[in-house]
Protein backbone atom coordinates (compact mmCIF):
# COMPACT_ATOMS: atom_id res chain seq x y z
CA UNK A 1 0.00 0.00 0.00
CA UNK A 2 1.46 3.27 -1.01
CA UNK A 3 1.62 5.76 1.85
CA UNK A 4 -0.77 8.94 0.87
CA UNK A 5 2.06 11.37 1.94
CA UNK A 6 4.14 10.28 -0.99
CA UNK A 7 1.34 11.32 -3.53
CA UNK A 8 1.25 15.13 -3.98
CA UNK A 9 -1.65 17.08 -2.53
CA UNK A 10 -1.78 18.92 -5.24
CA UNK A 11 -2.86 16.50 -8.27
CA UNK A 12 -2.71 13.39 -6.27
CA UNK A 13 0.77 12.23 -8.57
CA UNK A 14 2.53 9.31 -6.46
CA UNK A 15 6.53 10.99 -6.50
CA UNK A 16 7.82 8.16 -8.89
CA UNK A 17 5.74 9.49 -10.99
CA UNK A 18 5.35 13.10 -10.56
CA UNK A 19 6.94 15.58 -13.40
CA UNK A 20 9.23 18.66 -12.61
CA UNK A 21 6.91 21.58 -13.04
CA UNK A 22 5.60 24.13 -10.72
CA UNK A 23 3.39 21.21 -9.05
CA UNK A 24 6.29 19.46 -7.87
CA UNK A 25 8.14 22.69 -6.74
CA UNK A 26 5.23 23.65 -4.77
CA UNK A 27 5.08 20.07 -3.08
CA UNK A 28 8.98 20.56 -2.27
CA UNK A 29 8.53 24.21 -1.19
CA UNK A 30 5.94 23.59 1.23
CA UNK A 31 6.80 19.92 2.44
CA UNK A 32 10.74 19.89 2.12
CA UNK A 33 11.39 23.43 2.88
CA UNK A 34 8.64 24.48 5.18
CA UNK A 35 8.08 27.51 3.12
CA UNK A 36 4.91 29.46 3.26
CA UNK A 37 6.27 32.00 0.94
CA UNK A 38 3.48 32.73 -2.34
CA UNK A 39 6.17 32.21 -5.11
CA UNK A 40 7.28 29.56 -5.64
CA UNK A 41 10.72 28.99 -7.38
CA UNK A 42 11.68 25.97 -10.16
CA UNK A 43 13.67 23.50 -7.43
CA UNK A 44 12.83 20.79 -10.10
CA UNK A 45 14.42 22.27 -13.03
CA UNK A 46 17.01 24.09 -11.44
CA UNK A 47 19.78 22.19 -10.98
CA UNK A 48 21.23 25.54 -8.36
CA UNK A 49 18.12 25.61 -6.53
CA UNK A 50 18.31 22.47 -5.68
CA UNK A 51 21.20 22.76 -3.93
CA UNK A 52 18.41 24.69 -1.10
CA UNK A 53 16.66 21.46 -0.59
CA UNK A 54 20.05 19.69 -0.37
CA UNK A 55 21.07 22.37 2.56
CA UNK A 56 17.94 21.97 3.92
CA UNK A 57 18.55 18.18 3.93
CA UNK A 58 21.65 18.62 5.67
CA UNK A 59 20.12 21.30 8.35
CA UNK A 60 17.78 18.14 9.25
CA UNK A 61 20.50 15.77 9.77
CA UNK A 62 20.44 14.16 6.22
CA UNK A 63 23.37 13.14 4.61
CA UNK A 64 22.75 12.78 1.04
CA UNK A 65 24.98 11.17 -2.19
CA UNK A 66 25.35 11.98 -6.03
CA UNK A 67 26.17 8.99 -8.42
CA UNK A 68 26.38 10.39 -12.09
CA UNK A 69 26.94 7.96 -15.22
CA UNK A 70 25.89 7.44 -18.71
CA UNK A 71 22.25 6.85 -18.33
CA UNK A 72 21.13 9.13 -15.26
CA UNK A 73 22.02 11.14 -12.25
CA UNK A 74 21.21 8.89 -8.59
CA UNK A 75 20.43 10.92 -5.42
CA UNK A 76 20.46 9.23 -2.44
CA UNK A 77 19.45 11.11 0.77
CA UNK A 78 20.19 8.85 3.65
CA UNK A 79 18.00 10.53 6.98
CA UNK A 80 19.53 10.48 10.61
CA UNK A 81 18.28 7.75 13.00
CA UNK A 82 17.47 5.64 10.69
CA UNK A 83 18.44 2.66 8.43
CA UNK A 84 16.62 3.89 5.31
CA UNK A 85 17.94 5.14 2.48
CA UNK A 86 15.94 7.07 -0.52
CA UNK A 87 17.12 7.25 -3.92
CA UNK A 88 15.34 9.11 -7.01
CA UNK A 89 17.06 8.47 -10.37
CA UNK A 90 16.38 10.87 -13.19
CA UNK A 91 18.07 12.83 -16.49
CA UNK A 92 17.61 15.65 -14.53
CA UNK A 93 19.58 16.36 -11.61
CA UNK A 94 16.86 18.79 -10.14
CA UNK A 95 14.27 16.35 -9.82
CA UNK A 96 16.12 13.32 -8.57
CA UNK A 97 17.12 15.77 -5.20
CA UNK A 98 13.52 16.69 -5.18
CA UNK A 99 11.98 13.01 -5.64
CA UNK A 100 14.99 11.91 -2.93
CA UNK A 101 14.12 14.48 -0.65
CA UNK A 102 10.48 13.86 -0.25
CA UNK A 103 10.77 10.18 0.45
CA UNK A 104 13.14 10.87 2.87
CA UNK A 105 11.14 13.69 4.80
CA UNK A 106 8.09 11.97 4.57
CA UNK A 107 9.64 9.22 6.50
CA UNK A 108 11.47 11.53 8.96
CA UNK A 109 7.81 12.41 9.82
CA UNK A 110 6.87 9.08 10.47
CA UNK A 111 10.14 8.57 12.51
CA UNK A 112 9.27 11.83 14.53
CA UNK A 113 5.99 10.33 16.06
CA UNK A 114 8.37 7.74 17.77
CA UNK A 115 10.35 10.14 19.21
Amino acid sequence: MDDPKLNCRNCGTHIDEHEAGPCLDSWVQNYVLDSKAKKVKPYSTDANLSMEIIKRCWYVAMKYVTVLNESAIQVTIYPARADFKYTSTDDLLSLAVCRAAIKAVAEQHRWQKYL
